[in-house]
C-alpha cells in the first residue's frame, strides 16, 4: 500500500510533464491557461445541472442527469491533472482518472442508448403549446358549462323555493273550507239526523270521511313543504331523549296494542331536534301500524358507526346508522323505492291507514341531513329501516 501511494504521489522515475515543452514561459503559460479554464468550465456546468435537477422534480431522466454531471466533472479533472504533471510527474494518478472518465462515459452512453425512444417521444414545444392551447379552450368551456349550470341550479332553488312556500300557502288557505265543511257536516248531521233517510245519511257520513282524509292529507303535505324551510338550526341532539319524547307521545296506542319496545343505546349528534322527533315518530308510527291482525308489535331501535360495505366498522366514525326494526307484514323490497315516493301505497286505504307520505317525509329529513335512508325486508317477515347520518353536518366524512 505504501509502495502504492509512493507510485501515485511519490518519487518517481518520470520527469514532469514541462520538460517537454523546455519549460519555456508562453507555451507552458499557455497550457497551464487552457487547461485551467476548461477544467473550471467542467467544474461549473454540474452546479448548474444540481439546481436545475432539485428545481424540477418533475424532470424526465433525472438519473442521466446526474451521469452528466459524474462526467462532466471526471472530464475537469483530467484537466486539472495537465496541469499538475507539468511539474509533478504523478502519470500513475493522472491514468487513474483518465480510465475513471472513460467508464463513467461509457456507462452514461449505454444509460442513453435505451432512453432515445423515450426522448424522442417527447412532444415538441410547438406541440406543446398546441396541447395548452387546446387545454385553455376546454378550461374556458367548462368555466362556461360552470356557469350555467350554476345559473340553471339558482333558478333550480329560487323555482323549489316558491314551490315550497306554494304549497305551504295553498295548503294553508285549504284548511280553511275544509273546517267549515266538517263542521256544517257535524251541524247537519246533529239537525237532520232523525229525518235524513238512510241514502242521504249514508251521503253525509261519506262526505265527512273524505273531508277528514283531505285535512289528514293537507296536514300531511304541509309537513312535508316544511322540512326544507328555515328552522331554529342544527343542534347538538341526544337521539336517547328524542325517542323517550316520541315513547311518550305514543304511549296510549302502545298500550292499546300491547307493543313492546327494546331501546338500545343511540348516538348524539348535529341535527334539527324537530326533524328528528318527527322521523322516528313516523317510523314507529309505521311499525305499529303495519302489524298483522291481532299481532302484538316488537319494535327494536339501536345504533352502531356506520359500517362499509365489506361489513367491516368505519375507522372514521363519523357516521352512525340508526336501525328501526319491526316484526310485521313486511313487503317486497322490489317495492323499495316506491314506498319512499309521496302517495305511493302498497296497500289498499281500507286495509291500512294513511296517506302514503309518511315515509316520503321520513326520506327527506334524511336526505336533509347529509344522510340517507333505506330498507331491508320481505313478505310477513318485518322490516328493518337504516338511517344514516352524519356526526356533524359541518365536517361530515364520505360514505364509502
Amino acid at each position: 500500500m505504501v509502495e502504492l501511494s509512493h507510485q501515485l504521489l511519490g518519487a518517481t522515475p518520470f520527469m514532469p510533464h514541462g520538460h517537454c515543452y523546455l519549460w519555456k514561459t508562453g507555451l507552458v503559460g499557455l497550457h497551464v491557461a487552457s487547461d485551467s479554464l476548461i477544467a473550471l468550465a467542467y467544474y461549473s456546468i454540474p452546479v448548474i445541472l444540481i439546481c436545475f435537477v432539485r428545481q424540477r422534480e418533475d424532470l424526465p431522466f433525472p438519473k442521466v442527469f446526474w451521469l452528466f454531471g459524474a462526467f462532466i466533472i471526471a472530464c475537469g479533472t483530467t484537466h486539472f491533472m495537465e496541469v499538475w504533471t507539468l511539474w509533478n510527474p504523478d502519470y500513475w494518478l493522472s491514468g487513474i482518472i483518465k480510465a475513471i472518465t472513460a467508464i463513467v462515459s461509457l456507462y452514461t452512453a449505454l444509460e442513453l442508448i435505451p432512453i432515445i425512444p423515450q426522448a424522442l417521444a417527447l412532444p415538441s414545444p410547438a406541440k406543446l403549446e398546441a396541447i395548452n392551447r387546446e387545454l385553455e379552450k376546454e378550461i374556458l368551456e367548462r368555466q362556461k358549462i360552470e356557469e350555467a349550470l350554476k345559473a340553471y341550479m339558482e333558478q333550480l332553488e329560487t323555482s323549489n323555493r316558491q314551490l315550497e312556500e306554494f304549497a305551504y300557502v295553498a295548503s294553508h288557505d285549504l284548511q280553511e273550507p275544509l273546517r267549515k265543511i266538517l263542521t256544517f257536516g257535524d251541524r247537519l248531521k246533529t239537525k237532520c239526523d232523525t229525518t235524513l233517510n238512510e241514502q242521504a245519511g249514508d251521503y253525509l257520513e261519506r262526505m265527512q270521511n273524505a273531508a277528514k282524509r283531505m285535512q289528514i292529507l293537507i296536514n300531511d303535505l304541509l309537513t312535508l313543504s316544511r322540512i326544507n324551510t328555515p328552522t331554529s338550526g342544527m343542534k347538538t341532539v341526544n337521539l336517547a331523549t328524542i325517542i323517550s319524547e316520541v315513547k311518550g307521545d305514543l304511549e296510549v296506542r302502545i298500550e292499546q296494542l300491547n307493543a313492546k319496545l327494546e331501546i338500545g343505546e343511540l348516538p348524539t349528534l348535529e341535527a334539527d331536534p324537530t326533524q328528528m322527533r318527527q322521523l322516528l315518530q313516523n317510523l314507529i308510527d309505521n311499525a305499529l301500524k303495519f302489524t298483522p291482525p291481532g299481532g302484538k308489535p316488537h319494535i327494536k331501535i339501536y345504533s352502531h358507526p356506520y359500517k362499509n360495505p365489506d361489513g367491516n366498522f368505519s375507522e372514521i366514525e363519523e357516521y352512525w346508522q340508526i336501525f328501526v326494526q319491526d316484526n310485521g307484514i313486511g313487503f317486497d323490497e322490489k317495492y323499495l323505492e316506491k314506498i319512499f315516493i309521496p302517495f305511493q301505497r302498497l296497500h289498499a286505504r281500507s286495509e291500512y291507514t294513511g296517506t302514503g307520505i309518511g315515509l316520503a317525509i321520513c326520506r327527506k329529513i334524511a336526505e336533509r341531513h347529509n344522510g340517507t335512508i333505506t330498507a331491508k325486508s320481505s313478505p310477513t317477515e318485518g322490516s328493518t329501516f337504516i338511517i344514516t347520518l352524519p356526526i356533524n353536518q359541518t365536517k361530515k366524512g364520505q360514505l364509502t
